[in-house]
């Protein structure tokens, strides 16, 4: 909860909190759903249903019922607001993230955010690679500082970014420029497919796992090998100096 940044998620799960404790009866649009699960699975590891929760509704209830908790949510999410640090942008893609670039996001935030985490299953997201078939849309989960007991040799991509527009990433090791998903991944273009980047320095920071930076949307520049195919993609968002510090790290 505490790493926080979007102001449109922080406004928006403020707004809900104080208005549920005046009016106990919310409706919400399928888009405002999605940013209320987010806020779920911040909150708690397991999907709604495991829990008993069937809607937003029960989970405002189940929520409510310690208020002491609940008032201290509502105090973190004001602090974050007032100690926004990071220039977020609109994604302008054709469909609603949930995401702004530059915030942000637990793994299991993004999941909420693309509709794979629902109320009624928690999507099991083991890799850093993720294709949204019906948003036509891949997703990549990169992690800069690779630390050999977290990853395996076929793991160790080479991943960085070059300057505050240009980021060098390597596909999966299986993944060949033949495959279908090779394929996508370098005719995204003509496809009409989108490539969103997150990153993060490290898997964990003091043994808490490390949320992800949007970068936003990338288009291909350029490509060479297979198994795995190495990509250069250029961001429609420079990154901020704070951000390019970080990522360079790993050159």
């Amino acid at each position: 909860l505490i790493n926080t940044d979007s102001i449109r998620l922080l406004k928006f799960w403020i707004d809900v909190l104080e208005n549920y404790k005046k009016y106990k009866n919310i409706s919400f649009t399928e888009s405002e759903e999605k940013m209320m699960l987010m806020l779920h699975y911040t909150l708690y590891t397991k999907c709604p249903k495991d829990l008993g929760i069937n809607s937003i509704d029960e989970f405002l209830q189940r929520l409510y019922k310690n208020k002491v908790i609940y008032e201290e949510i509502i105090e973190i999410l004001k602090y974050n607001l007032s100690h926004i640090k990071v220039r977020t942008f609109n994604d302008n893609l054709s469909f609603d993230t949930h995401l702004d670039v530059h915030a942000t996001y637990s793994k299991e935030q993004i999941l909420a955010a693309l509709g794979k985490s629902t109320i009624k299953k928690q999507y099991p997201l083991r890799e850093g690679v993720l294709y949204i078939e019906d948003k036509k849309t891949d997703i990549f989960l990169i992690t800069l500082n690779k630390v050999e007991k977290h990853f395996s040799p076929s793991t160790m991509y080479e991943d960085y970014a070059i300057n505050d527009e240009l980021f060098n990433w390597q596909s999966q090791s299986r993944t060949s420029i033949d495959s279908p998903t090779g394929k996508r991944y370098v005719n995204h273009r003509e496809s009409g497919n989108n490539i969103l980047l997150f990153v993060r320095e490290n898997k964990s920071e003091d043994g808490v796992t490390s949320p992800y930076i949007y970068l936003g949307p990338a288009d291909i520049v350029s490509y060479s090998g297979s198994k795995p195919i190495s990509i250069v993609w250029k961001l429609r968002n420079r990154l901020p100096a704070s951000i390019a510090v970080k990522a360079e790290k790993a050159l």
